[in-house]
């Protein structure tokens, strides 16, 4: 009877590792594309504010009377340079967190997988444990 028990509660405990590492991955995979999508929108944030803060050099150059060559061209050069890369850094470790994410979850599904697998044989140990043993020479 104990060793039926065990079998049962061998398999349930498989199954409900192997759930909760399923809702853990379907999580992170969802956190991924959050951060991916947040990342998206930071490096618009910077392009927005990349634009307003040429067009206002710009103006401020235009203002003064100078003319928007030689050192004043290659200070907004730079700026923008600057801005973009920084736009393109939020979309590159925003696509690095998913990819992170997107790892650990398929090593949760995996280790839930892995843990109904060793429920199973659990519970089949647990079993074959109830089957008596043949006599010897017979």
């Amino acid at each position: 009877m104990s060793a039926g028990l065990d079998a049962v509660g061998s398999l349930f405990q498989g199954i409900s590792q192997n759930k909760l590492a399923r809702r853990q991955s379907t999580l992170l995979q969802r956190d991924g594309k959050e951060a991916q999508a947040l990342g998206a929108i930071q490096s618009d944030l910077i392009r927005q504010d990349q634009a307003r803060a040429i067009g206002d050099a710009v103006a401020n150059q235009g203002a003064s009377g100078f003319t928007l060559d030689g050192g004043a061209l290659a200070v907004i050069r730079d700026m923008a340079q600057q801005f973009d890369f920084q736009a393109r850094t939020a979309r590159y470790e925003a696509q690095r967190t998913r990819d992170r994410l997107n790892n650990e979850a398929a090593t949760a599904r995996y280790q839930g997988r892995q843990a109904l697998i060793k429920g199973g044989f659990d519970a089949a140990g647990s079993i074959a444990s109830m089957v008596p043993a043949p006599a010897p020479g017979g």
